[in-house]
């Protein structure tokens, strides 16, 4: 087929380019695999082999080109993620307000569960993506603060509720800030040293469920010079 083909092809430019691999880093795959079926041959990165493995198999360059590869690779999943949730959550508000009957709730449910499994293949996309970023670059804690641990929890879909939660926070923050700048100028001025505590806001019952989901937050590493963490552009 074509696929074996491309494989073969691959795995020949690969043996030319680095002969040591096949001694120092074998195939995860059996031949029989690539000749019965080579859609689930598993093509040979360098984040499949161990360290000690892959130092000595291939060089820095191709480390690196991997791990620029996966740090791609994961942004594009949370894309994904971003967008298959804004189409999700326009179906349940067009659902809601538009559908009525048995029938048309049923089709509506199917595509609704389309987008979710969708949603949930960029998931597992996006986490074996980072894992196998985090584990080219050899470190535990992730260096790059847009590319964050995904729970199932943080996949959650945009609403009004949550934006204006959001806005009404960062507003509040801002009011804060300006009264806690004032205070402490008064407090210069009169002689008085400030404590370095500050009292929290707590947060009402539920309240952290209204609130934007990390993935709809953009940062450093997306373009934002000054390291803030702000709103994605894309709500």
């Amino acid at each position: 087929s074509s696929l074996r083909r491309k494989l073969l092809a691959f795995m020949k430019q690969e043996a030319d380019l680095l002969p040591s691999r096949t001694t120092t880093a074998p195939n995860l795959s059996s031949e029989t695999t690539l000749v019965d079926s080579p859609e689930n041959f598993i093509v040979p990165f360098p984040s499949g082999y161990p360290p000690c493995v892959r130092y000595l198999t291939y060089p820095n360059n191709t480390i690196l080109a991997e791990a620029r590869l996966r740090r791609a690779e994961a942004y594009e999943a949370l894309s994904r993620i971003q967008h298959h949730l804004r189409i999700r959550s326009f179906l349940n508000a067009f659902r809601v307000k538009n559908i009525r009957g048995q029938e048309p709730n049923t089709r509506a449910r199917e595509l609704q569960l389309q987008v979710d499994n969708k949603v949930r293949a960029y998931v597992l996309r996006y986490r074996h993506a980072r894992e196998r970023y985090l584990r080219l670059l050899g470190v535990t804690t992730n260096p790059d603060p847009a590319l964050q641990d995904l729970k199932d929890e943080d996949v959650r879909g945009l609403s009004q509720r949550a934006i204006q939660c959001h806005e009404t926070h960062e507003e509040g923050l801002t009011a804060e800030e300006h009264a806690r700048g004032s205070l402490s100028a008064l407090n210069n001025d009169n002689g008085v040293q400030p404590t370095g505590r500050h009292h929290a806001s707590r947060q009402k019952l539920g309240e952290g469920k209204r609130m934007l989901s990390w993935i709809w937050y953009s940062s450093v590493s997306r373009g934002n010079k000054d390291g803030s963490i702000q709103i994605n552009d894309g709500i």
